[in-house]
Order: C-alpha cells, then structure tokens, then sequence
C-alpha cells in the first residue's frame, strides 16, 4: 500500500519499502541542454542564486514532504518533535567551590509527531504499527523529512534511522461539527541526522524545472 498525506496525493506509488523510477531519453536530451543553458547564463554563482543557495533569510516551514522507506508523500499537516539533546553530568573536584565540571554524556533524541488527514480507506500507519506487535519483519523503517524552497526544489533533509510508531491516535468525531478528520502518530528513531542538498544536486532540479518547461513548449510547437 502506498501511503498518502493530508491532500489524498502520494508523488509515488507502490507502498513502503517500493521506488519508481522517471526518466526518458527525450526528456534526459532536454534537461542537459537546459542545465547548460543555466550555466551558460549565469555561471555557479548565478544559479545559485536563482535556487537561493546562500539566501539571507530563512526557509519557510511550509513547503515539505515526507519519505518512507524511498516513498514521497505529500500534504501532512503538521510534523514535530525534532529534538536532540546532550546529556551533561556534573561533579564537584576536591577542594573546588566555584565551579562544577560538565562531563558530557551520549545523546537523546525526542519522538517525532505527525498530524495528517484521515482517510478511512487508507489505514498504511495503523497497519505499521500493529506490525511491531506482529513481529512482522521491516516494522523498522528509515524516514526522511525533505524541506523545499520556494520554487518547491529540496535544500535539506532531515534523516531519521530505524523508525517505528509508538503512539496512534485516531480522529475525534462530532456530528455537529465540520472540521475535517485528522490522525497523529508519534514515531520513535534512533537518531535523525542533517543533510544538505549539494549544489549538483541543486544544479540538477533546476535543469530540470526549466527542461521540463523546454519539453512541454516544443511538444505544444511552442
């Protein structure tokens, strides 16, 4: 089962742990040409300021996405929780009353918390975690959360290891009300790391973007 966020949309399909992959020679033809053109016009520099690489202010909160297990999906409402805290102890030397000493110790890592919209015909996070208790193999899932920039191109991502849902709650429901149904899950992980996207890789999904544009015009005799 592929998995889908709060808008009904997976950008992929196939369920957990399935990729799909895009790509024609016709279109590949297109993005180089279109990545050359980029560098052409405006050198590294240049593009790098169009995917705003460098960028004075700070990205939004809005515009993500969420992978699991190499599956995209789309439109969550709400993702949290994202804490890594060092441990520190303290001692007293011998003699020494102005000041303790800091021994630092390993990491914690808090749980992350997502909110989504319900659909009673899509059940992929309940049936995840019933699969802990199953004893079912890969219950344990490898999680990214992709943050995008303006022009909806990714510029880093969080990555979470060795991920499982601890806590479900299903929606509330009231028949006088008309508020759309969510569901929250809490999910724990080892730990969660941060990656930069490289600016090859930035280069690559603005040449994309504009060949894609390229390809639609001569396809409609633009």
């Amino acid at each position: 089962m592929g998995i889908v966020g709060l808008g009904g949309e997976a950008l992929s399909g196939g369920g957990f742990g399935s990729k799909t992959q895009l790509g024609t020679g016709m279109a590949s033809g297109t993005v180089g040409k279109a990545a050359e053109g980029l560098l052409a016009a405006g050198g590294i520099s240049g593009v790098m300021g169009t995917m705003g690489v460098g960028r004075a202010d700070p990205d939004v909160g809005y515009r993500y996405f969420i992978e699991i297990d190499g599956i995209s999906t789309v439109r969550f409402k709400e993702v949290g929780g994202m804490k890594m805290t060092t441990q520190v102890t303290t001692i007293r030397e011998g003699g020494n009353n102005h000041h303790e000493h800091a021994m630092i110790d390993g990491q914690t890592f808090e749980p992350l918390t997502i909110k989504k919209g319900f659909y009673g015909m899509r059940t992929e996070f309940f049936q995840w975690m019933s699969q802990l208790h199953a004893q079912a193999p890969h219950s344990r899932k490898d999680m990214a959360l992709v943050v995008l920039n303006d022009k909806g191109h990714e510029i880093c991502r969080f990555n979470f290891f060795g991920a499982f849902i601890m806590e479900y709650s299903g929606p509330d429901f009231d028949a006088q009300s008309r508020e759309i149904a969510f569901e929250t899950v809490k999910i724990h992980y080892d730990y969660f790391e941060i990656e930069s996207a490289s600016l090859a890789k930035v280069l690559a999904q603005e040449a994309l973007s504009s060949g894609m544009g390229m390809l639609a015009n001569s396809l409609h005799g633009g």
